[in-house]
């Protein structure tokens, strides 16, 4: 039948942690459960595949009730293509 098995590609670790950016402490210490609305904002970076390549979305949510308080696509990840003002 011509049948092989088929070899899936060896995890590779492309973070490089010996750098010397700045680092910020972790102010919110695990802190996840807000009590007042809009005390704590986080975001986050994720990446759509599309035909041309990807698509890059950032969001910004209120920890209190989860509501994505802005959003942004963007072709790149530079600063200024990924930097929302709210």
């Amino acid at each position: 039948m011509g049948s092989r098995s088929r070899s899936s590609k060896k995890f590779r670790v492309t973070t490089d942690s010996r750098h010397n950016y700045l680092l910020i402490d972790n102010v919110l210490n695990w802190q996840f459960k807000q009590i007042e609305p809009s005390k704590v904002w986080v975001s986050g970076i994720t990446y759509i595949a599309i035909k041309e390549g990807f698509l890059y979305l950032t969001t910004i949510m209120d920890l209190y009730d989860r509501k994505i308080m802005g959003w942004s696509l963007s072709t790149s990840m530079t600063i200024d293509d990924t930097t929302l003002l709210v």
